[in-house]
């Protein structure tokens, strides 16, 4: 076998091993990916908590908005 022979050789053989990795890496990524999707969607997942926690915000501000007048209504009773 020639120099260049073997070359080609060895080319053939790593082109074997780069579908495999590709093949592998494909794999883990669509797990990842479902598992990612899942964790997000799901019904205790991140964008339902998110949105829970953004109407407890909007709660709590007309609460505080509401105590905040009624401090300057007391405030301004006191003054007269």
């Amino acid at each position: 076998m020639l120099k260049g022979e073997f070359v080609m050789e060895n080319v053939r053989n790593n082109k074997g091993v780069t579908l495999v990795a590709l093949a592998i890496t494909v794999i883990l990524m669509s797990i990842i990916t479902l598992v990612v999707i899942r964790f997000i969607s799901d019904d205790d997942g991140i964008l339902i908590k998110a949105k829970d926690i953004t109407e407890d915000y909007k709660d709590e501000q007309v609460i505080e908005e509401s105590m905040e007048d009624r401090v300057k209504e007391e405030a301004k009773d006191m003054i007269r």
